[in-house]
């Protein structure tokens, strides 16, 4: 199934200039997250809370317009997730790791203005892990390991979202594994092996176009095959 899915994807992609110019370009953009998780240990429920994000996130995306109302966008992106959790009744838990991810998305709308709908994928590599201890309010404990077996070296992930005419950005984005390796362990012992926990977040966002591929957006690609006809 997954085979004749990217499959269909790829002989789509591939089509598609056939049919239609194809416009490239590049924008910039930094986010906003507000962030919780799914998490729970040994099936029980733990709570957790907001958390915001404002440092670092930084994204470059590449898009290639098919027409006037379709096209996909690729790229790269450095940001910082995780979550709170109240642990018990003194204990709060702050985690997060920097990824480093390659998103692959549909795009839908007004091209020209840039107003369209997105949704895709985005395969993120975990960098930084980071944890924080805190009882009744206190920080009694803190580190952060990189390349961390803490969690899983791929954090795959799925979302959407919508952009202004004026480059900003509402997202919705959920990761599709537990943010723990639950086979992690430290001095003979598991700490992580009843934990699971699924990141998902709303961020708002902006993306400005890249001056240089703004001056070169009329400078399309023509399939000779289509020239021709």
């Amino acid at each position: 199934m997954k085979k004749n899915c990217a499959l269909f994807i790829i002989s789509l992609l591939a089509a598609l200039p056939l049919k239609a110019q194809v416009s490239k370009y590049r924008s910039e953009g930094w986010e906003l997250i507000h962030s919780f998780s799914e998490y729970n240990v040994a099936g029980k429920r733990v709570d957790n809370r907001l958390r915001f994000s404002a440092f670092f996130h930084v994204n470059q995306r590449r898009h290639f317009d098919f027409g006037k109302s379709f096209g996909v966008f690729t790229g790269f992106a450095v940001r910082n997730v995780g979550f709170i959790a109240r642990e018990s009744d003194s204990l709060t838990v702050k985690r997060r790791v920097y990824t480093m991810g390659v998103p692959l998305a549909f795009k839908v709308g007004n091209m020209s203005k840039m107003i369209f709908f997105y949704a895709g994928g985005e395969a993120e590599l975990a960098l930084n892990y980071k944890e924080k201890h805190f009882v009744d309010g206190s920080k009694e404990k803190k580190f952060n390991e990189w390349f961390s077996e803490r969690t899983p070296l791929f954090m795959p992930s799925v979302f959407a979202g919508f952009q202004n005419k004026k480059g900003f950005n509402l997202c919705f984005k959920y990761y599709l594994n537990n943010f723990f390796n639950t086979g992690y362990s430290h001095s003979g012992v598991k700490p992580y092996t009843l934990s699971k926990a699924n990141v998902f977040y709303v961020s708002a966002s902006y993306s400005r176009k890249n001056r240089k591929s703004a001056r070169t957006k009329d400078k399309t690609t023509v399939n000779p095959v289509t020239l021709a006809r």
